[in-house]
């Protein structure tokens, strides 16, 4: 059996395994499954199947990578007839009940299927944002939205606008006779009349020489689409006079000066200028998008190989000669820096098949295959080669390991993934699978933390791979070095208007690893497509939205601003991971350990350092701080402050510096430290992993600098707190800051002469129980106790309920708080003040404007039928804590002010969960809603329950 025949075999049998199946990912087998099944060679293995689609016996499907079907096997279980040619652009396609074959075009060899932008190497990658703003200007009714296409020469803006008027046309959204002309601004540039002319045209005798009536260009595009490249020459002149027929829709020629002239014509704008230099913004306001092609070397390896792809295929389809390309010569085309673009490019491919056909002739060579090796390419790219080692060495070099070998056939289909070194597909593969199995496990929340910390060590281990083991030390003008700080300083942007928001732990080496992860990702974006991690990331994103709405939605923030200030599109797997990064940043258990903190000069110094170091002692240790040259000292210490006040520094804090002149950076920062701080001079990454090392053992601050300095000989500061806290008591409601304020002024009242001597703090209930001590000012006090309506489960002050307060339960216990605070005999009084003030009926006629008397026996009834009903008795401290509660339900309910901040998804569950306990609270308080014509809604239900759910042992079962 010849090897054809194995392959034809292999794929029979892979169609009829897949008998019932009819996803993408089930459907049919490819060339490297064969290759790997037989042991052949996958080019070799593709050249046979393109063969044997062409002989009428495979069906070929263009996903990535490319599909084969048995054409029997499909027709018999299907009952659908296959297209003439067997060629498929999607699954969709293939199973659509009439499919026809689509006309394939030569810039599409690689794809086909109905979506002409498709055409258009990047369409669902680099450039997947730009398409879909280009689809947006030609579907909004009536008649578009002018656009304008920016980008340098060569990157096809002449291109984009053509496959813009064929999507209009596949879409009937114009007619199928409608126009498409060009128009080029730069040829009428200095003659403003000539322009007009031209533009809107002229009657007969408008001017010497108009000896018959002319259409413009604007008449003859009516009903189509126009063009207009190089718009940053038309002088503004010309652009005014653009203005009207923008607007209305009507013009006249030249010479005419009665009656408007209509006409419907869509506009496309192109430029290789920025906007802003060259639009009136009058004219620029009638532009609503705008959208930037980027540069050939900023595109993804696998879009850079495609095009590399298409432009030899199209010369060995004209000299009918297959064609093969060297790895090296490949290297070198994929690596280097077009001036011209994708232009440039297709004429230097066309420059070196010339040359290599000349000397395959005068060799009359019997070969049917022309070598086109480094020396064929023109000399300034293998001028490149030889005097760049970074072409030679880059990790995009490492990843072609073969030659690419073109038929000289027009439907055979490119294999680029073939080419691509299968390491880094594997990295991902695993990196991705880990994931997955952990995401799984999210959903049960008593294991939640445990999986978070786990996902937090997979997905550093991944972002020090990519950073530390894929970012090489490029050129400053190196256009990945460049894109990678432009990323940085987006991330950066982004994380600023954010973070407070969504109440995130930022700092500067965590933009730097994300920015790594982003700008890595889109270099191999290719792994993304075929391995189909988008697809499968939608779906656990999914599930992730709904456990933590907050994390994915600073993730979509991040995306949405990357978009609008760079153009670039994060995909569902990006943003996904970056999702799970910062949940696993945000719930990881603090350790108690001196802080450590990395501030050098330079944009992302600091960064790299900080992740070096966490990286190779196993722990993030180093939080850093960038400090860009043109930033002043004043503004790192300011960003420093900030981070202390935002994290424990009870244990102390180090800090390393690059220079002298952030020594004298501690001034200040001893009011705000709980600890010793420590400063070293001359910070390098020895110097960082040395004092990361005595920090992971366990030292002191003292100890750790002592150990450093010694090892380094460095000058070093050491700086111990100097201010003492003011005292404070804290009070919170669950119902919002309001009634924590009311309970503030009880406890000033109560605390009479002694006030001055210790802070009373209102605090938000969510803000406290959330952040701690970080929430508002509180890390500048000595907080003793906090006082409430719920307990906000947090560790650094002992809670007292409202009802402990009033019932007097635990007054032996909360009058030795004020111990060394008050004088002895000030403490008897205090508690004589608290009887008075904190009286039931004291204390809801201060913080209700309702008649206590009158809702105390609403409310004492309501409670009553509320026992019977849940078949409980309440504690009188119960009694005590419905009492508050409920009467500052009714105020709210009665000013309209009731709770609405509730999640959904937990209101949901728990309707679904405590049906009983909804019903039992309703019935109670019936009478209590007619009085005051009020409705109590689910989320004041849900708040009793929390209040309850804590005392009452088994409520949560009985209730359901």
């Amino acid at each position: 059996m010849t090897n054809k025949e194995k392959i034809y075999e292999l794929v029979k049998k892979g169609t009829i395994l897949a008998n019932n199946q009819k996803t993408p990912d089930t459907i049919g087998v490819t060339a490297e499954e064969i290759s790997n099944a037989l042991g052949l060679k996958r080019n070799y293995v593709s050249s046979l199947l393109n063969e044997l689609n062409r002989e009428q016996k495979l069906i070929k499907v263009n996903t990535r990578p490319v599909h084969f079907i048995d054409k029997n096997v499909f027709e018999e279980r299907t009952g659908k007839n296959a297209a003439e040619n067997l060629i498929y652009g999607s699954f969709e396609e293939l199973f659509e009940e009439n499919s026809q074959t689509k006309e394939k075009d030569l810039c599409n060899v690689h794809l086909t299927g109905q979506n002409p932008f498709s055409k258009f190497i990047g369409f669902d990658g680099s450039i997947k944002y730009q398409i879909e703003q280009c689809k947006a200007a030609v579907k909004y009714p009536p008649n578009g939205i002018p656009i304008l296409i920016n980008g340098q020469t060569g990157t096809g803006k002449s291109f984009l606008a053509q496959l813009m008027f064929e999507y209009a046309l596949q879409n009937e959204i114009i007619q199928p006779e409608a126009p498409f002309l060009i128009f080029n601004c730069a040829e009428y540039a200095n003659n403003p009349e000539l322009l007009s002319a031209n533009l809107f045209g002229y009657a007969k005798g408008a001017f010497t020489g108009a000896e018959k009536d002319f259409k413009g260009i604007i008449e003859q595009a009516d009903g189509g689409y126009l063009f207009l490249d190089e718009i940053h020459r038309l002088p503004p002149e010309g652009q005014e006079k653009l203005f009207l027929f923008m607007d209305k829709g009507i013009f006249r020629r030249m010479g005419e000066s009665s009656g408007w002239r209509k006409a419907s014509v869509r506009f496309i704008f192109a430029t290789t200028e920025k906007p802003e230099t060259f639009l009136l913004d009058t004219f620029s306001r009638r532009i609503p998008i705008v959208i930037t092609i980027p540069p050939l070397k900023e595109r993804p390896i696998a879009e850079k190989v495609q095009l590399i792809y298409i432009f030899f295929k199209q010369e060995a389809l004209s000299i009918k000669k297959n064609l093969c390309i060297s790895k090296q010569a490949l290297r070198v085309l994929v690596n280097s820096d077009f001036k011209g673009n994708v232009g440039q490019l297709k004429n230097d491919i066309k420059l070196a098949c010339a040359r290599a056909y000349n000397d395959y002739s005068n060799k009359n060579q019997a070969r049917d295959c022309i070598d086109i090796n480094l020396m064929m390419l023109p000399e300034h790219l293998s001028h490149n080669y030889i005097t760049d080692e970074s072409i030679s060495e880059s990790t995009i070099s490492e990843m072609l390991t073969d030659d690419l070998i073109i038929k000289a056939l027009q439907d055979d289909s490119p294999d680029v993934f073939s080419l691509i070194n299968k390491k880094q597909a594997e990295t991902y593969k695993i990196f991705f699978n880990d994931i997955v199995q952990l995401s799984k496990t999210l959903q049960v929340e008593s294991n939640r933390d445990a999986v978070l910390d786990k996902i937090a060590v997979v997905i550093d281990d991944f972002f020090d791979y990519l950073i530390l083991g894929s970012m090489k030390p490029y050129a400053a003008n190196d256009t990945r070095n460049i894109r990678f700080d432009t990323i940085l300083a987006a991330v950066h942007n982004a994380f600023g208007i954010i973070k407070n928001k969504y109440n995130l732990r930022y700092y500067d080496n965590v933009g730097y690893k994300i920015a790594g992860f982003i700008n890595q990702s889109i270099e191999y974006r290719y792994l993304i497509d075929i391995n189909g991690y988008d697809v499968k990331s939608n779906k656990y994103l999914e599930n992730i939205k709904r456990l933590f709405p907050e994390e994915c939605g600073a993730s979509e923030k991040i995306s949405d601003f990357l978009r609008t200030a760079l153009d670039i599109s994060l995909t569902p797997f990006e943003i996904y991971i970056i999702t799970l990064y910062l949940l696993s940043m945000k719930k990881s258990e603090v350790p108690k350990r001196p802080k450590a903190v990395v501030i050098a000069h330079g944009f992302s110094t600091a960064s790299s350092i900080a992740n070096v170091a966490n990286h190779l002692l196993g722990e993030n240790i180093f939080e850093s701080f960038d400090m860009p040259i043109d930033v002043r000292t004043e503004e790192i210490v300011k960003k420093l402050k900030q981070y202390m006040q935002e994290v424990n520094t009870s244990y102390g804090i180090i800090i390393l510096v690059d220079m002298g002149s952030l020594e004298e950076i501690y001034e200040g920062l001893e009011s705000i430290s709980d600890g010793v701080i420590g400063i070293i001079n001359n910070i390098t990454t020895q110097l960082a992993l040395d004092a990361g090392s005595q920090i992971l053992q366990g030292l002191s601050v003292e100890e750790t600098i002592s150990k450093v300095t010694g090892n380094h000989r460095l000058n070093y500061k050491l700086i111990k707190p100097t201010a003492k806290k003011k005292k404070a008591i804290v009070t919170t409601c669950i119902t919002g800051i309001g009634t924590a304020m009311r309970i503030k002024d009880l406890m000033v009242k109560s605390l009479g002469e002694y006030s001055n001597l210790l802070e009373v703090i209102p605090v938000d209930y969510l803000e406290l129980k959330n952040k701690g001590t970080k929430a508002g000012t509180l890390n500048s006090f000595d907080v003793i106790a906090i006082i409430g309506t719920k307990n906000p489960d947090v560790d650094f002050a002992p809670y007292y309920s409202l009802e402990d307060i009033i019932s007097g339960k635990r007054e032996e216990e909360f009058g030795k708080l004020f111990k060394n605070i008050i004088p002895e005999d000030g403490i008897m009084q205090l508690n004589q003040s608290i009887i008075k003030y904190f009286s039931l009926e004291n204390v809801l006629k201060h913080i209700t404007i309702l008649n206590p008397d009158k809702i105390l026996d609403h409310v004492e009834a309501a409670i009553e039928i509320l026992q019977y009903e849940l078949k409980v008795k309440f504690t009188n401290d119960i009694k005590i804590c419905l009492y508050v509660h409920v009467s500052c339900l009714i105020e709210r309910l009665v000013t309209k002010n009731q709770i609405d901040n509730c999640d959904l998804n937990v209101m949901l569950k728990f309707e679904k969960s405590y049906a009983k306990f909804i019903s039992a609270v309703k019935k109670s308080f019936s009478v209590i809603e007619k009085m005051y014509s009020v409705t109590i809604p689910l989320s004041e239900i849900y708040f009793i329950f929390e209040i309850l759910e804590p005392k009452i042992k088994k409520l949560a079962i009985d209730a359901k």
